[in-house]
């Protein structure tokens, strides 16, 4: 079909572009959705992230990455199916998931759907 050209689309260069490929139930349409509505509400990429992962019975984990953070910043990552999705750097904890959980959602809304049972 179609959807082959799509997947053939190298991803935007970047740290976790390994994660962003590795498999994972969560459908990408279903991730671009969460995205817009946490963009839409504000701050709430985290919130969005935990239902969408509950939705399609994916393992997230939320967890404070220690090397290389910045002085006086926080750093997370989140971490989905094994794979790290997102990292987020602030100078609020919070505003270090919310940003770790908006990166995530932008990775799985790319991801491509081959792992995706239909």
């Amino acid at each position: 079909g179609h959807r082959a050209g799509l997947e053939q689309r190298a991803a935007a260069p970047s740290s976790t572009t390994e994660a962003a490929t590795a498999a994972t139930g969560i459908d990408p349409a279903a991730a671009a959705f969460a995205l817009g509505r946490a963009a839409a509400e504000g701050q709430n990429a985290k919130q969005q992230l935990k239902i969408l992962c509950d939705k399609f019975g994916a393992r997230l984990s939320v967890a404070a990455v220690t090397d290389a953070v910045p002085r006086g910043a926080y750093a997370f990552e989140c971490v989905v199916d094994g794979a790290r999705r997102g990292v987020g750097t602030a100078r609020s904890k919070k505003d270090a998931k919310e940003k770790a959980a908006a990166l995530a959602l932008r990775a799985l809304a790319r991801a491509p759907p081959g792992a995706a049972p239909r």
